[in-house]
């Protein structure tokens, strides 16, 4: 694959790698370093792409639909227009289908600079409040295929960038929220089906 491609999110087994450059366009593979398999996956796709404008980024994220017994891959793309305005478009690509289709609803924002955790069908996204000082879960439920803010217990802190010290992660099949920001480690296990806004779990 050579240096071109980077490396975007693992989902069980598999590691994901996209490519986007000028010359090659854009790309994206699955590779399963147990059976040492790449799978390209296709580039065709159904969105209308914004006039005059190009391709600024993208992001992706893999999940289980248990109702369709399908693996799912949600692309995020941000486009940048001729005036400087941004605009965020969404994709989802059934694996074994040939093309990309475009989703009726975009997320409300673009969950750049995080990498995605998936958990229980759905994909997370920590994002960054605008004041620094705040986060949120940007989540994608592959089932419905919707984007929704899951709720969490951490409250606002001073703190220079908040994003630094917290992050998602896969914990036994859950969805958790770890704080480093101190020498008291603290994870939170978040219940997304009925959530009560409980800490769960702490570690020091």
């Amino acid at each position: 694959m050579g240096s071109y491609y980077e490396h975007d999110f693992i989902f069980c087994n598999l590691f994901g790698f996209t490519r986007a450059d000028v010359r090659n366009g854009r790309s994206f593979v699955l590779v399963n370093p147990l059976k040492r398999e790449v799978l390209m996956l296709p580039t065709k796709s159904d969105l209308q792409v914004p006039p005059n404008s190009f391709c600024n980024s993208d992001t992706f994220g893999m999940g289980f639909d248990n109702m369709t017994n399908t693996y799912k891959i949600v692309r995020v793309s941000r486009y940048l227009k001729e005036d400087r305005q941004t605009v965020v478009t969404a994709e989802v690509l059934v694996l074994g289908t040939s093309s990309w289709k475009e989703l009726p609803s975009a997320p409300p924002c673009y969950p750049s600079c995080t990498v995605a955790t998936s958990t229980h069908g759905a994909v997370h996204w920590l994002i960054s409040g605008d004041d620094k000082l705040s986060v949120h879960i940007l989540s994608f439920d592959f089932k419905n295929e919707e984007f929704y803010w899951t709720p969490h217990p951490l409250a606002l802190k001073i703190k220079l960038d908040l994003s630094l010290f917290v992050h998602l992660l896969n914990f036994r099949g859950s969805l958790a929220l770890v704080d480093v920001s101190s020498s008291d480690i603290e994870i939170w296990v978040l219940v997304l089906k009925n959530y009560d806004g409980k800490k769960k779990h702490e570690e020091t």
